[in-house]
């Protein structure tokens, strides 16, 4: 018996010995697929950070570009007039090439990292697209569909008009954001967010007469067509055509046949904005410095006044371009009788331009108690461009009630999606109308003459802006720098 002890004793050594070699192996195990988990969850905590911080720099610079819509991404040009810029408003090659006018300073927005994790943010102007938007007939969704072959810069075509479709700006958005250290290529990643976004298009005038509220033409009115080709081509029986358009945003019923009825539009309409803050500087002979109601001469320039009322006898010259921000009323009104002046006289007649840009006003604050915006046009003579209307252009934030009315001409564009305009009278109106409403109807003996080349007119508006394509790319491996 004594000598079974040690083998038993021996035994239980080995016995020993395996097992702490085996809780050795599984805590070895455990660690490691612990320290795996742990790298594992890491790096998932970095894409995540990652990509949330691209998107936020990405998102930053859309908000940044639109406050800064003008002195940036120069909303208010042509595209003629953006190209001609060249590389101060940086294009997609700048972008690429990483140039230094698409950079947006981290400073300037506010952020250089977002959690830790670096960022830059890039943009740049991508040119213009042509869209219309309507119902799917198969699907029944919404959507937005290119107009394929359309070229930057160009012209849309009557039939394209017709159809719907109206000219975009595109700009891109860049952010790039990065973690790890870059001394290490295995740590060292990056996500890049590009985001397309374009502004509210301010071609609007696709129709002759268009409110967002439904109406109904009724009377003796006619409508008829031609293009000024900006002031080139005079309207006559042999440029005009046989038939106009009446549009809405809701119903719309026309028993004329010269005036078709087009209803459904669905056009977005921006608003306009005054600068308020500007000081009123109306020249002496013309009333100023606060209002605009004698006979004087404007040159190029802009002017702030609290209100038009430019009647009887009164004309205003507008020598070169001239816009007027205006706080209040607007009236215009020719004499009655006599051979009146036409109130507008262009110099030089074919290139001049008037832009007038009012503002919302309260109708019962009593400095307005005996003013109204009015348009009214008699004595058989004109107001205006009847040869091209965008030499005068309204464009109105009012939300009242204004008058269009008369048995003059009037030559023009009356822009104002928030208006209630009541047309009445035996007036020929060469242009285009765009409000909120007509009252329920138009009405009179009018004549409507569209010129459709205000479809491709920019109107001096504020735009809004919409994002019309993202993507993301996946997270990029291997050493460096953030650009």
């Amino acid at each position: 018996m004594s000598q079974a002890f040690p083998v038993r004793t021996g035994a239980a050594l080995v016995t020993a010995t395996v097992f702490l070699a085996l809780l050795s192996s599984i805590a070895v195990v455990l660690t490691e697929r612990t320290v795996s988990a742990m790298t594992m969850e890491q790096r998932r905590t970095e894409e995540l950070t990652l990509a949330l911080a691209a998107e936020s720099a990405a998102n930053k610079a859309y908000v940044y570009l639109q406050g800064n819509s003008t002195s940036m991404l120069r909303t208010d040009l042509t595209y003629a007039q953006k190209v001609a810029l060249g590389s101060a408003l940086p294009g997609e090659a700048d972008l690429a090439t990483k140039a230094a006018s698409t950079l947006i300073p981290g400073a300037t927005l506010g952020m250089t990292d977002v959690n830790k994790i670096p960022v830059s943010t890039r943009w740049c102007y991508m040119g213009q697209r042509a869209v219309k938007s309507g119902t799917n007939a198969t699907t029944g969704d919404w959507e937005i569909t290119p107009l394929a072959g359309y070229t930057s810069g160009s012209s849309l075509t009557a039939a394209q008009i017709a159809a719907g479709y109206v000219v975009q700006d595109v700009y891109k958005v860049r952010s790039l954001a990065v973690v790890g250290s870059s001394a290490d290529p295995n740590r060292w990643r990056q996500r890049q967010v590009d985001m397309l976004f374009s502004p509210t298009s301010s071609q609007v005038l696709t129709r002759a007469l268009f409110s967002r509220i439904g109406y109904s033409v009724q009377g003796s009115p006619s409508g008829d067509a031609w293009d000024s080709a900006g002031g080139t081509q005079p309207y006559s029986t042999a440029t005009r055509t046989s038939s106009i358009e009446a549009g809405s945003n809701g119903s719309v019923s026309s028993a004329e046949t010269s005036i078709i009825a087009r209803s459904n539009l669905n056009l977005t309409m921006p608003v306009p904005a005054v600068d308020a803050a500007m000081a009123y500087n109306i020249p002496a002979s013309g009333g100023g410095p606060e209002i605009l109601n004698n006979t004087c001469t404007l040159t190029t320039g802009s002017y702030h006044a609290k209100y038009i009322d430019i009647t009887g006898s009164d004309v205003l010259t507008i020598s070169g371009t001239v816009t007027i921000y205006v706080d209040g009323p607007v009236t215009l009104r020719t004499g009655n009788g006599g051979n009146p002046p036409p109130v507008l006289n262009y110099v030089p007649a074919l290139t001049a331009k008037l832009t007038i840009i009012q503002a919302d006003y309260d109708t019962s604050d009593p400095q307005w108690s005996t003013k109204e915006t009015l348009f009214e046009l008699n004595g058989n003579q004109t107001a205006g461009s009847l040869g091209n209307p965008q030499q005068f252009v309204v464009v109105s934030g009012f939300r009242g009630t204004g008058r269009l009315n008369g048995n003059a001409d009037f030559g023009g564009v009356i822009y104002a999606p928030n208006m209630t305009l009541r047309l009445n009278g035996n007036f020929d109106y060469f242009g285009a109308i765009l409000v909120n409403s007509f009252d329920g109807i138009i009405n009179g003996n009018f004549h409507m003459h569209y010129d459709s080349s205000l479809a491709n007119m920019n109107l001096p508006v504020d735009a809004g802006f919409s994002v019309i394509g993202w993507h993301s790319s996946n997270a990029m491996w291997g050493g460096g720098t953030i650009p």
